[in-house]
């Protein structure tokens, strides 16, 4: 994650278990990826719900590229998703688009969901081998993650394809105007008057007319970390995060609500 050589773990959380961070599958090539991938999309219904979160830091190359479906990783098969404390646990110690993810596949039955460790252009061609048309796109990033989702949003609109929903999550270097193909767009800031790692604190509308903006401010965020950038990091912890997306996907984005 971003500059976390300069912070510090917070052990104050309580721990009942060892806690087994997701291992992620490299891929170095979209053709690698494809390999991997196609297996799985062969395995869902079309059209699909595609849900995408890219992982902060510096984001690799294909070179360097990685990926997991959260859905699938052995430690939140047994998940109670009703159960706020577990959510806010995997939150925590992994990231609330985990928690998201894990949402998107309790609503949609058809659908799947990537966490990303990769530049545009590898997302860009990720999503050319998920997306076919009528499947629709959720978008998320923390940091210099979400700088990479609104990259591929506006190369996904020279293509004219719609974007559901973009997530920022504390954007790190990003042009903050969200291409007119997006329906939705969230930004979600530590408000501070300086800050060593600042988010973006405020997104707007290519066009007002097709995209609705929500600027969320998240003071203070709970996460592990503490010392320089902590609060910066620690907003892909906090549980107004993963909360405020997973209300907004039962109530305007499920298919029983349309």
């Amino acid at each position: 994650m971003l500059l976390t050589a300069c912070q510090s773990v917070d052990g104050n959380f309580t721990v009942t278990q060892p806690w087994r961070a997701p291992e992620l599958k490299r891929a170095r090539s979209p053709a690698e990826f494809e390999r991997q991938i196609t297996p799985l999309i062969g395995a869902i219904q079309q059209p699909k719900v595609i849900f995408i979160g890219v992982y902060g830091g510096n984001p690799p190359p294909w070179e360097k590229a990685a990926w997991i479906d959260p859905q699938r990783w052995p430690s939140y098969l047994t998940v109670d998703l009703k159960n706020e404390m577990e959510l806010n646990r995997i939150a925590y110690h992994d990231s609330v688009m985990h928690v998201v993810a894990l949402n998107v596949g309790k609503l949609f039955p058809s659908n799947l969901t990537l966490m990303i460790q990769g530049d545009s252009d590898v997302v860009s061609d990720m999503i050319k081998s998920l997306y076919a048309p009528g499947d629709r796109l959720f978008l998320a990033g923390h940091s210099f993650g979400g700088r990479v989702v609104g990259e591929v949003a506006r190369d996904l609109s020279k293509k004219a394809i719609p974007v559901e929903m973009v997530a920022y999550i504390e954007s790190f270097w990003s042009s903050g105007l969200i291409p007119a193909n997006v329906r939705q767009a969230f930004n979600f800031y530590v408000p501070v008057s300086f800050a060593v790692c600042p988010g973006l604190s405020e997104i707007k509308a290519e066009d007002e007319r097709a995209t609705q903006l929500l600027n969320i401010a998240v003071p203070d965020p709970t996460g592990p970390y503490s010392g320089f950038c902590a609060e910066h990091r620690n907003i892909d912890s906090d549980p107004r995060v993963w909360k405020t997306l997973v209300e907004y996907l039962q109530l305007k984005a499920a298919p029983t609500t349309r």
